[in-house]
């Protein structure tokens, strides 16, 4: 019986600090991502992303604009947008595996829009 109750015992530490160690690390990324964006005024920390090129070869494929033609359709309002809401650019799914020359991150301009746009999914 002793020994069921110091096994019960080890099972509920390990559960324990393995909840622990989740939280940390869940925090950790969030403070991580806070970090890398300097708010929610479209401004970025020390490295500071490159706005995608209207020439380069992808963005001319999808025909993408950094001023949408339309109101209703905007990459703010993308499912493929990443960005927080309320900045003035942020990442794309389409567009965010390219890295610039300079080997920063490529963001488009959260009023532009190209043909990969689909309506953003609620959760």
């Amino acid at each position: 019986m002793a020994l069921l109750q110091a096994a019960n015992q080890i099972r509920r530490r390990l559960v324990k600090l393995n909840l622990l160690g989740l939280s940390l690390a869940h925090a950790t990324m969030l403070l991580v991502s806070r970090s890398t964006w300097a708010g929610r005024t479209g401004r970025y920390a020390d490295n500071a992303p490159e706005m995608l090129d209207t020439d380069d070869p992808q963005a001319e494929a999808l025909s993408y604009s950094s001023q949408s033609h339309t109101t209703k359709k905007s990459c703010s309002n993308c499912q493929l947008y990443t960005g927080m809401h309320g900045e003035d650019f942020g990442p794309c799914a389409i567009f965010s595996y390219p890295v610039a020359p300079s080997g920063k991150q490529l963001v488009v301009n959260a009023k532009g829009w190209c043909r990969a746009w689909g309506t953003r999914q609620e959760v």
